[in-house]
């Protein structure tokens, strides 16, 4: 005779048979604890134990003409079943919210049209959403003025001078404010000038059999290419830059000694119209340029006299 569950084992046992298709057939299991011979009997499983883990069970299978007799330990306990989420849930959710970023990037790969359209526009508007509560853990206490409000009571003589002040959140990162003064101990003050277009700067290569291709693009301006840089195969070459408008060298002018100095060009640092014109080389105007002191010893004795 199998052993009866407790009032307290009663949730699992009727949380684990609505698990079966047969149970539904069943019918009504509220008063299954007075009919535990039946439900087995219909179910062809055997209970052999119950724990406060859950239950042991032995399932009987027919595989063809043979029966089959399993044994089988239920260890989802009473508070998970009557919520009815699985021992397994959690890694589950885990894998699901890990496929989702490749899901999404499917998606927007994969959709056009319209949908595309509204999808992006969502997409942008999450994204700015999740930049803000990004800044928004990264708020330090510091101090900020506030003119509007008037402190209650009386305020002393040496303060009625004093701008108000109160405690309030602002961007700032101590980590990023460090990061910012040791970079700004070499900086340059970058110069407004007017943006240039990629049409101004680059020339559109047409390549192919019949002239159809119109991936490659050829370099307009002047422009910084290291020592040590290989060409990629001409094939595959996206960014021609001619030799022709390859500078090495500058004239550089120094201000308090009104004296022009022919310096080698160690590296492009910044371009104001853009980070790629900046990762290409090219001196449009406005660029910072750094160059080489050390190399020119007449430079180093006109800077010293």
């Amino acid at each position: 005779m199998p052993l009866h569950p407790s009032s307290e084992t009663i949730p699992v046992w009727f949380h684990l048979l609505r698990g079966f298709k047969s149970v539904q057939k069943y019918g009504n299991l509220t008063s299954m604890n007075k009919d535990f011979e039946k439900v087995e009997k219909y179910l062809r499983m055997n209970i052999l134990n119950f724990t406060e883990r859950g239950m042991v069970i032995a399932l009987i299978t027919m595989s063809g003409r043979m029966k089959e007799r399993k044994q089988l330990t239920v260890s989802y306990t009473i508070k998970e079943l009557d919520h009815r989420t699985r021992t397994d849930g959690r890694l589950l959710r885990r894998k699901k919210e890990a496929r989702e970023p490749h899901k999404r990037s499917k998606e927007a790969r994969m959709t056009t049209g319209i949908r595309a359209k509204l999808m992006h526009k969502r997409r942008h508007a999450e994204k700015v959403q999740m930049k803000k509560t990004i800044k928004m853990h990264e708020e330090r206490k510091t101090k900020k003025k506030n003119d509007d409000e008037v402190p209650e009571g009386a305020v002393p003589a040496y303060l009625l001078d004093r701008e108000g002040q109160s405690r309030a959140k602002v961007l700032s990162n101590m980590i990023k404010q460090k990061r910012k003064e040791k970079a700004g101990k070499w900086d340059v003050p970058i110069p407004k000038v007017r943006g240039v277009s990629e049409n101004e700067v680059f020339k559109v290569l047409k390549t192919g059999k019949k002239k159809g291709k119109q991936w490659k693009r050829m370099v307009t301006k002047v422009c910084y290419v290291g020592e040590g840089f290989t060409r990629k195969p001409p094939k595959y070459e996206r960014f021609i830059r001619p030799m022709g408008l390859r500078f090495k060298n500058a004239h550089v002018t120094h201000p308090e000694l009104k004296a022009t100095f022919f310096l080698p060009i160690i590296g492009v640092k910044k371009n104001p119209s853009s980070p790629m014109y900046t990762s290409l080389g090219v001196i449009t105007k406005g660029t910072v340029i750094e160059v080489n002191l050390h190399r020119s010893p007449t430079t180093l004795r006109m800077m010293a006299a």
